[in-house]
């Protein structure tokens, strides 16, 4: 997995996303697939926008963003064909109630990368696909699948998996969790639907899964909206860690991992993230997170 995460964040430096060397090998990876499924996932796991920031390659994020996304197009629209054939394949194979085993689960992965794939090549062709799987899984690991794969779109379809999904979970802990995890990793234009989930009943500040979870969606789906250039996706993390902190400092103090990497970006976000670390801190924060802080600095 490191291997092949150095392998895409070198891609995302270069001028030409994809050599042909590289196009080969991943080539032969899909052929693949069938005899060594676990492989697949491992090898199109492309890094997220937060891991390659945090990386030290000096990228620019405004840079960044549409150039992991046009990788992001390219994979899904070079191997359309494969990625169709291996979805057809693969829910052949799962046909049937759902039983543990682990060669299901690398089927699951699959299933729910080549979905994805297939979204990303051309979302209006093949949404049906996520809609039916959805409405004829009767497992939480395939419809998470499904939600990652139609939540990375902004679309009705989105909502309305969503709802079903938080509506079927009746009150269970860790559904609720995932819950608040998808609703915030939805594509989003700006902050508001973000931040309305912290007033949602759901959302307690007391339980540090369901703060992890909603903060873990935030940076997976939206995390340019965290660094939006006016500040404000500072402002509102701030917030929620200066309101956990009081309750539970542990929790804050992983929190703050986002705004403690400030070197890695642009003179004008590094200067607000100073300043939001620096508000944090003046306002009297526990002493571990004080710990952190103070070391950013």
């Amino acid at each position: 997995m490191h291997s092949a995460r150095q392998c895409w964040l070198s891609a995302l430096s270069q001028s030409a996303l994809l050599s042909e060397t590289l196009k080969q090998s991943l080539q032969d990876v899909l052929s693949k697939w069938q005899q060594a499924p676990d492989l697949v996932p491992i090898v199109f796991n492309l890094p997220s926008l937060q891991i390659a920031m945090e990386s030290r390659r000096s990228f620019i994020l405004d840079d960044l963003i549409p150039r992991r996304q046009q990788l992001l197009d390219l994979l899904a629209t070079s191997w359309q064909q494969e990625w169709l054939e291996m979805f057809q394949g693969v829910s052949y194979r799962l046909k049937g109630d759902y039983v543990w085993r682990r060669e299901d689960v690398e089927m699951r992965g699959l299933q729910g990368l080549s979905l994805s794939m297939l979204l990303h090549a051309d979302y209006d062709q093949y949404h049906h696909l996520a809609e039916q799987l959805f409405e004829q899984s009767d497992n939480v690991t395939t419809r998470g699948h499904v939600l990652s794969a139609v939540l990375a779109h902004q679309s009705d379809l989105g909502l309305q998996l969503l709802d079903r999904f938080v509506a079927d979970a009746d009150g269970h802990d860790l559904l609720i969790n995932q819950w608040l995890y998808y609703a915030a990793f939805r594509k989003q234009n700006d902050l508001s639907a973000i931040v309305a989930l912290c007033e949602d009943l759901r959302f307690d500040l007391k339980q540090p899964n369901r703060v992890r979870s909603w903060c873990h969606g935030w940076l997976s789906g939206n995390y340019n909206l965290l660094h939006q250039t006016s500040g404000e996706g500072y402002e509102v993390m701030a917030d929620v860690i200066t309101k956990v902190d009081a309750i539970n400092p542990f929790t804050s103090s992983r929190l703050i991992g986002p705004l403690i990497h400030w070197q890695y970006f642009d003179a004008d976000r590094q200067k607000l993230m100073r300043q939001i670390l620096k508000k944090i801190f003046d306002q009297g924060c526990s002493s571990t997170l004080q710990e952190k802080i103070a070391v950013a600095l």
